[in-house]
């Protein structure tokens, strides 16, 4: 489903529907929807671009791409709200869509692991599959079962395998930011490489993002 686009067109429609919905409450809901997501569009005109397929998160995607960009804060009502400008849909699990960006090499911080983030903003640190472009395709076996999450952990502890910071610790050359482990591939997805106990190991976000673009030097995906 597009985003409603403002136009006289659609300013005529809209006129025709509230002028029915003044004699008919039941259609006064549908029709504020409507004029509310009218509103929001023309607040994000770019998100929606040409042969994109529309759904929740690909738009989450466009717009942390070209509103929000590498180092940008944004917050969950952000999304929320242009998910809803461009599907139509009110209610949207963000977090989820977040997770999935996260699992083709996009990696967004928190409060949790960056102290000068309020509880309710996000930081965008890096920008990984571009799942908003026309014809992108979900690599096959992109999440990481929880079977296999636990035997990395029980096998590499709670500490990167890389640099050794643990889970939780504050990084020595940036005290505002909390390490936070994750399991990543070793061959990355886009040279083929799985969600397999010996293909992973145990990383920090940090020394995950850093090596997100290199072969059999670290991991290009987390988990």
């Amino acid at each position: 489903m597009n985003a409603i686009k403002p136009s006289p067109e659609t300013d005529r429609k809209i006129a025709a529907e509230a002028a029915e919905a003044i004699t008919n409450p039941a259609t006064a809901l549908p029709l504020a929807i409507k004029m509310l997501q009218l509103v929001n569009s023309s607040l994000y005109p770019e998100i929606v671009t040409p042969g994109m397929k529309v759904n929740c998160v690909s738009v989450i995607s466009s717009y942390l791409r070209k509103e929000v960009g590498e180092g940008g804060i944004f917050k969950i009502h952000d999304l929320e709200r242009v998910v809803f400008a461009a599907v139509g849909q009110p209610r949207v699990e963000c977090d989820r869509r977040l997770r999935e960006l996260r699992g083709v090499g996009w990696s967004i911080g928190s409060y949790k692991t960056d102290r000068s983030l309020l509880r309710n903003e996000l930081r965008l640190t890096h920008i990984g599959d571009l799942v908003d472009e026309p014809g992108y395709k979900w690599p096959k076996g992109n999440r990481c079962s929880a079977r296999v999450r636990r035997a990395i952990f029980a096998r590499d502890g709670n500490a990167c395998v890389i640099c050794h910071i643990r889970a939780g610790q504050a990084y020595p050359d940036n005290p505002d930011q909390i390490a936070r482990m994750t399991v990543g591939r070793i061959i990355p997805g886009s040279h083929g490489g799985l969600y397999e106990i010996s293909n992973c190991q145990i990383e920090c976000d940090r020394c995950n993002e850093a090596c997100q673009d290199r072969y059999n030097d670290g991991l290009s995906d987390a988990a």
